[in-house]
């Protein structure tokens, strides 16, 4: 139950609620990186690229907005630190990954979330503010903080010991992000083989 903490954040559930009530058609999460240093931790071995090391928790993300994907088509291009992820799935929905160190480094890292439905967009930024563009319905909530549900994952493990529940956290999902994580990896490491030959 610790360690993929996002799908415990208040705006990743209002997003949940949403998708489960549409067709989506695009989904591009973006992760503005911070430029490391080659003694990173995220460059040691057993990290193995920075997919493992950081993009892995919005692949978690992607198995919570979407219980049942299934994955027909990958694209990978690019590097570690400038990388571009497509996927096509069953439904024809396309979802992006865009990851990059590029840019400023100020305000630390950054993410959008943009979901595009057939008649609205959902628009999540930083996990401070969600914005909801629909032909009918308008809506934007805001937090004073980021929220990256951090202290609901913590406040619902430390629930379930006391109380001495199961985990929370399915298994189904920790083999697919898993293998998903494992998958990507694999395509980087060939991009690069194949660049270096």
């Amino acid at each position: 139950d610790i360690g993929y903490n996002r799908r415990y954040a208040y705006f990743s559930k209002i997003i949940k609620s949403i998708i489960s009530k549409n067709k989506v058609y695009h989904l591009t999460f973006f992760v503005k990186e911070l430029k490391l240093p080659e003694t990173h931790w995220y460059f040691w071995p057993n990290q193995v690229t920075r997919i493992t090391g950081n993009l892995t928790h919005w692949i978690d993300l992607l198995k919570f907005f979407f219980e049942d994907i299934k994955i027909e088509k990958i694209a990978l291009s690019g590097s570690e630190n400038n990388l571009s992820i497509s996927m096509l799935c069953d439904n024809e929905m396309l979802v992006d990954f865009i990851s990059t160190d590029y840019g400023n480094d100020i305000k630390g890292v950054y993410e959008l979330i943009k979901i595009i439905f057939n008649n609205f967009n959902v628009d999540l930024y930083d996990f401070r503010k969600l914005k909801i563009d629909g032909v009918r319905y308008n809506k934007t909530i805001r937090n004073v903080r980021r929220d990256k549900g951090h202290y609901n994952m913590y406040k619902t493990l430390i629930n379930n010991l006391k109380t001495k529940k199961e985990p929370v956290y399915p298994v189904e999902d920790i083999y697919w992000v898993t293998k998903l994580t494992n998958q990507l990896t694999a395509l980087l490491n060939d991009t690069h083989d194949n660049k270096k030959t």
